[in-house]
């Protein structure tokens, strides 16, 4: 009858070994649903009570009925005798793996039969386990609790898959977006831009007699602000396609950089600061994104230090482990750190524009690269005594 544990039944069993509690018992596992597919009733009930310790158990008596149950209560786990009546555990196997909601549960076949062949065979159609008769309950549980683990690890990752491919296609979306927009900016807004610049531009030449100082001074306001406003564009456009554009990282001279990007900026300020330039470490980086970044760093450094009787800027770096830190250091009008928080976002600016003039996206655009080059900047700073802007990147070797 069934619910009575025989003597023969325990013949399959090794009762000189305690049932012990396994590791599964903690709250996650103690959740877990094992389904047991047995046609022995006595084995049946042995299995069921064994893993109810730390278990919800479902019984079933041959595969057929194993089948109806998993479809309809999505076990955790099942465990499967393989010679069974109806269905065996070999065809319930395949036909749980025929059925996609159910591919993520583990399968443990229990066996008499001493053939590798068959258990080879099994294993490879998709069971995840195969006991021989007579096995221990202890045994038994500590394969579940393995499997069982591993499935919820599986069930993340194909969590975490799902929720990748969602991001993914938002992303593709926002970037479809981004291009529209981008489009619109560049296209746009510049052409009323031209046209002001035109028709100041006509004004000032045709109008120059008429034009008395006050005039003239409103036309150059409005040009000025129509300058501002295109590299206000060229500043978010930059910044929105950094995101896209590929990398392509190769040794950079980042001294020969500096010397470069400072002589250009120099060219064309007046006056221009003394430049202390250190010896910097060759980085591996893309070179035109990390020009954009010395570019930004000095010509900041060369703005804000301009109202100093003696400017001066400091740019040196190290190597530390497998990257490089480097440093610009002016002698300006640096910030006062409360606002560090504000430093590096988009439009945010530190200073009054009719002191210092500027976009409050460069430093922006300045944080996003040294980011996707994997590395970080920060800065020191104090009022009317200069700004220290420290940044990171990867060290170039033979190696790379």
């Amino acid at each position: 009858m069934r619910g009575v544990l025989s003597l023969s039944a325990h013949s399959y069993l090794r009762p000189d070994i305690q049932i012990k509690s396994g590791s599964a018992s903690n709250s996650r596992s103690a959740k877990a649903r094992i389904l047991v597919v047995e046609d022995d009733p006595a084995t049946n009930q042995y299995i069921c009570e064994a893993l109810a310790r730390d278990y919800r158990t479902e019984s079933a008596f041959d595969g057929r009925e194993a089948l109806a149950k998993a479809t309809h209560v999505h076990p955790d786990l099942i465990v499967t005798d393989e010679i069974m009546p109806k269905m065996s555990g070999g065809r319930l196997v395949h036909a749980i793996r025929d059925r996609p909601e159910l591919d993520l549960v583990p399968i443990i076949i229990l066996s008499a039969k001493t053939d590798d062949e068959l258990r080879v065979r099994l294993l490879r159609e998709g069971a995840q386990d195969y006991i021989m008769k007579p096995f221990s309950a202890e045994e038994l549980c500590a394969r579940v609790t393995n499997l069982v683990a591993l499935k919820r690890v599986r069930e993340e990752l194909v969590g975490q898959n799902e929720s990748l491919k969602r991001l993914t296609t938002d992303l593709k979306a926002a970037n479809k977006d981004l291009e529209a927009f981008s489009y619109s900016v560049s296209h746009d807004l510049r052409a009323p831009l031209r046209r002001i610049e035109n028709y100041s531009s006509l004004l000032e030449s045709d109008y120059k007699v008429a034009l008395d100082g006050a005039g003239k001074k409103l036309v150059d306001s409005i040009r000025n602000q129509a300058g501002r406003m295109d590299r206000l564009i060229d500043d978010l456009l930059n910044f929105a396609r950094l995101g896209r554009r590929p990398m392509q990282s190769k040794a950079v001279d980042m001294t020969r950089l500096a010397r470069t990007v400072f002589q250009e900026l120099a060219s064309v300020s007046k006056p221009s600061p003394r430049l202390e330039l250190r010896p910097l470490p060759h980085a591996r980086a893309d070179e035109s994104l990390v020009r954009q970044v010395v570019t930004n760093l000095l010509s900041n450094a060369i703005k804000f230090s301009r109202h100093r009787e003696v400017s001066w800027i400091e740019v040196g770096g190290q190597t530390e482990g497998g990257h490089n830190t480097y440093y610009v250091k002016d002698n300006g009008a640096g910030f006062d750190e409360r606002h560090l928080d504000k430093l590096f976002g988009v439009f945010q600016r530190l200073h009054p524009e009719s002191e210092f003039e500027g976009t409050g996206v460069g430093l922006a655009l300045v944080q996003r690269i040294i980011q996707r080059h994997g590395g970080r900047i920060w800065a020191r700073a104090k009022v009317n005594e200069g700004a220290t802007f420290h940044f990171t990147l990867p060290a170039w070797s033979e190696a790379n």
